[in-house]
């Protein structure tokens, strides 16, 4: 079975919805930075394991993603 991309398709749709509704009016908005964090399932011979693979946004300076991700972290549910 392949990798589902409707699920990484699904959370990029919605977030681009959000930052239209919110920023679509203005001319001086510009994406800056973007990071992306996955998780996959997946068996093997040995039993279940989760690979996690990421991805950053071109020039992205690492103090600048370690930001980003320790304020999602203390966002996510609350």
């Amino acid at each position: 079975m392949a990798v589902d991309r409707a699920v990484v398709g699904a959370v990029a749709a919605n977030l681009m919805a959000e930052l239209e509704a919110r920023f679509g009016d203005q001319d001086n908005a510009n994406i800056r930075a973007v990071t992306l964090v996955v998780a996959v399932d997946y068996m093997e011979e040995d039993g279940a394991h989760t690979e996690v693979r990421w991805g950053v946004s071109e020039g992205l300076a690492r103090h600048e993603g370690i930001g980003l991700l320790e304020y999602v972290k203390h966002h996510l549910y609350g």
